[in-house]
């Protein structure tokens, strides 16, 4: 049996945000009454996505889009907990020339990416560039810091020519 005073003067229970990883988390009301909707905006951060939004008490929380979720309040205080992941950016290679480019496909904003260039019997390696990132290392072997973007690794052999020179001795023989 609810009391009397509850259905006279409804109570709002508090809605407050707690963990935020990788997104900032805002909701448009600070109070509720039970029963009331509760719009939360999530912001992902830079290379991050894929954002869980979760509401303690267990309370249900419904997708409306990528970063508006909604739930119903509860007849208790909630704390709103939101987060994102990095996101997979894709990896193309371009090679001009004999040689093999090692290098993954996807990866995660802000992972370190090891590019390795080995030429085929004949060439050699003329160049390594990449896209909208700055490349560290020498040799046969670049890495780079993988940015929210595609990259592009543009990779270089050239053939190594071989030029012999003979000279003729007195005798007419060379």
């Amino acid at each position: 049996m609810l009391h009397k005073a509850l259905l006279s003067s409804p109570k709002e229970f508090r809605v407050s945000i707690g963990t935020q990883t990788y997104c900032t988390a805002s909701v448009n009301k600070s109070s509720a009454m039970p029963g009331d909707l509760v719009t939360v905006t999530v912001r992902s951060n830079t290379g991050y996505g894929n954002v869980k939004v979760a509401v303690s008490t267990s309370v249900e929380v419904a997708k409306v889009n990528e970063t508006t979720f909604m739930f119903v309040m509860p007849f208790t205080d909630v704390v709103v907990n939101a987060s994102a992941s990095a996101l997979d950016f894709r990896i193309n290679v371009s090679k001009t020339g004999q040689g093999t480019v090692t290098v993954k496909s996807l990866a995660k904003y802000g992972e370190v990416v090891t590019v390795t260039a080995s030429p085929s019997k004949g060439y050699e390696l003329s160049s390594v560039t990449a896209s909208g990132v700055t490349l560290s290392g020498s040799g046969d072997t670049r890495t780079f810091k993988m940015p929210a973007k595609d990259v592009t690794v543009n990779v270089t052999f050239e053939v190594v020519y071989k030029i012999t020179i003979a000279r003729a001795n007195d005798d007419g023989d060379s």
